[in-house]
């Protein structure tokens, strides 16, 4: 059975206003990039309080989306690199069953948590790749000076 990639309907909403149509002002191409992007950047957040575990079943998901779709898009590195982050276990990028679903549900539990900072980040943003570029400097800004010498 071939990998796939959930997030709940609770955040299509959000998805919509991150993809470029001609009514939104989104940066994303795809699904699979903003689900990416969210995975991102809830990471900053840390490892445990920057996941959020979906429910089990389907209750609340939206369809899934295949795996290969975030490899084509090449963000297989960024999977593995979170779950590294997260588990502090490299063994995570075996290449076993076990180990692959892991991976796949620690980038779906970045993603999902990623939503909900989105949400609460852009509420309000007409324009939102405006104010993902506004977030993206305030959090540079905050990393550089938490990195100056006192």
């Amino acid at each position: 059975m071939a990998r796939r990639v959930g997030y709940l309907k609770k955040h299509e909403a959000v998805i919509k206003s991150l993809l470029k149509s001609d009514d939104t002002t989104g940066p994303f191409e795809t699904i699979a990039d903003c689900i990416a992007f969210a995975a991102a950047y809830a990471a900053t957040r840390g490892k445990e309080d920057g996941r959020m575990a979906l429910p089990e079943g389907n209750s609340g998901k939206a369809e899934p989306i295949r795996f290969d779709i975030f490899e084509s898009r090449g963000y297989e590195t960024l999977v593995n690199l979170l779950s590294i982050y997260a588990t502090q276990e490299p063994s995570i990028l075996g290449s076993d069953e076990a180990n692959s679903n892991s991976r796949v549900t620690i980038f779906e539990e970045y993603a999902n948590k990623g939503f909900e900072m989105l949400k609460n980040t852009l509420h309000g943003e007409v324009d939102k790749t405006d104010g993902i570029m506004l977030m993206l400097k305030k959090y540079r800004e905050g990393e550089e000076a938490s990195s100056k010498p006192e």
